[in-house]
C-alpha cells in the first residue's frame, strides 16, 4: 500500500455524521481509516443546514434552492482536486461526474443502492422491488435523473457494488462488466466483537431508520403478542406511530440515535438482531450484528441473502405459510442451543466476508490503478 503524501484522498458523499444511513457510514469510518494510514483525506458532503469549510470537512448545506447548492458543490469538488488525487465518490454521483468532466480528472464510485428507486419509494411513487423498478415507465423528471445517474456510473474508472443483485443493476444502468467490482460493505473487528454476557436484557433487538419499508409495525406487534423485550436503536418520521402501537409497554424500548461503543454494548446484551426491511443492499446493522455473534432473523431480499446464510448464521423467512416473522422469532426463543448455534456460525463469517481492513484496502488498491 502506497504512503506516498502527493495523493489526496477527496471522499464525496451525499450524507456524512451526524446524518444517518449506509452512505454516511461508510464515508466516516473511510476517512478515518485513510488518515490512520496516514493519508491526506478531505470529505465534501451536503449538510442540513450550515456551511463548514475546513482542512478536513466541507459541507454544503442543502436548502430550498437545490440548483444553487448542486452549483456550489460541483465548484468545491473543482476547487479542490488536482491530478494527483485520488477521488471516490459514495453518492453526489452527478455532481462528481460534472467537475470531474471539468477538470478531466477521474474518479470510482462506490454504488451503495439505487438512489432514484429509494426516493421514488420512499415518495409513495412506487410500489415495484429494485429490479423491477429498473424496466418501469419513468416521469419526465426520473428520466432525467436516470440519465444523468447512470451517465455518471458510466464515467467512472471503476463502480464498487455491495452485492450480487446491485452488480447486476449497475450493468443494465450500461456500465462494462469489467468495470464493476463487488466489494462488501463491512465493520470493524476490533470495535464490533462479542462480549461474555449471559444475562441479556432484550430479547431482540433492530437497528435502523425509522421509516416506513423496515417493517417496524409488524416487529413491534411481534414482541408484543409474544411477550418478549424489543430494543429499537435508530430516528425517524415513524418514532411517535410506533411508540403509540407499543402503548407504553415496558417490552419495548426506544434507544434512539447512539454512538458505535453503545451500539456495541446494545448488541452485546441482546439474544436476537431482528431487520425486517422489505429491501436492503448490505446492511451495516447486520454486518456488525454478526461481528458482535448475534444470529440473525431477516426478510429475503438479496441484500440479506447476501449477508445470512438461511440456517446456518440466521434465519431469512418469507412469509410463504409458516415461514413468517414472528414463527421465525419463536423458534430461535424456544431453541436457546440453534440460536447459539447460528450466533457463533454469525461472529465467524463476518470476521472472514465483512472484515473492514481487509475490504477497504481492496477499494484503497482499486483506487491507486
Amino acid at each position: 500500500m502506497s504512503t506516498n503524501m502527493a495523493h489526496k484522498i477527496l471522499l464525496i458523499t451525499a450524507i456524512y455524521p451526524p446524518q444517518i444511513g449506509g452512505p454516511a457510514v461508510f464515508a466516516e469510518r473511510f476517512a478515518i481509516w485513510l488518515r490512520n494510514k496516514k493519508f491526506s483525506v478531505k470529505v465534501i458532503t451536503y449538510s442540513v443546514n450550515k456551511e463548514i469549510i475546513s482542512a478536513e470537512l466541507i459541507q454544503i448545506p442543502l436548502g430550498n434552492n437545490r440548483i444553487k447548492s448542486l452549483v456550489k458543490f460541483i465548484f468545491q469538488i473543482v476547487r479542490n482536486s488536482n491530478k494527483n488525487d485520488l477521488i471516490l465518490a459514495n453518492g453526489a454521483f452527478i455532481e462528481t461526474f460534472l467537475a470531474c468532466k471539468i477538470t478531466g480528472r477521474k474518479y470510482l464510485a462506490k454504488v451503495p443502492g439505487d438512489h432514484l428507486w429509494e426516493y421514488s419509494k420512499n415518495k409513495s411513487w412506487t410500489n415495484l422491488s429494485v429490479l423491477e423498478f429498473q424496466y418501469a415507465k419513468l416521469s419526465l423528471a426520473q428520466k432525467i435523473f436516470r440519465f444523468l445517474l447512470n451517465l455518471s456510473f458510466r464515467n467512472a474508472k471503476y463502480v464498487i457494488t455491495p452485492s450480487n443483485q446491485l452488480s447486476l443493476i449497475a450493468e443494465i444502468w450500461g456500465v462494462e462488466k469489467n468495470k464493476i467490482k463487488q466489494i462488501y460493505n463491512s465493520a470493524d473487528p476490533n470495535v464490533f466483537r462479542k462480549f461474555k454476557n449471559d444475562k441479556k436484557e432484550f430479547d431482540l433487538i433492530t437497528v435502523c431508520r425509522l421509516v416506513r419499508g423496515k417493517g417496524l409495525q409488524e416487529l413491534v406487534k411481534c414482541a408484543l403478542h409474544l411477550d418478549l423485550t424489543l430494543a429499537i436503536v435508530g430516528e425517524g418520521p415513524l418514532l411517535s406511530e410506533l411508540k403509540r402501537l407499543s402503548n407504553s409497554n415496558s417490552n419495548i424500548k426506544f434507544l434512539g440515535t447512539v454512538d458505535n461503543r453503545n451500539i456495541v454494548n446494545a448488541l452485546n446484551n441482546s439474544k436476537i438482531f431482528v431487520l425486517n426491511s422489505d429491501s436492503e443492499a448490505t446492511s451495516y446493522a447486520i454486518i456488525e450484528a454478526k461481528m458482535c455473534g448475534l444470529p440473525v432473523i431477516t426478510r429475503l431480499n438479496d441484500g440479506s441473502s447476501t449477508l445470512i446464510r438461511n440456517n446456518i448464521d440466521g434465519l431469512i423467512f418469507n412469509d410463504v405459510g409458516q415461514n413468517n416473522l414472528e414463527n421465525s422469532i419463536a423458534s430461535l426463543i424456544n431453541n436457546e442451543q440453534l440460536a447459539k448455534k447460528l450466533g457463533k456460525e454469525s461472529e465467524k463469517d463476518a470476521k472472514r466476508r465483512f472484515n473492514q481492513n481487509v475490504n477497504f484496502l481492496k477499494i484503497f488498491k482499486l483506487m491507486e490503478i
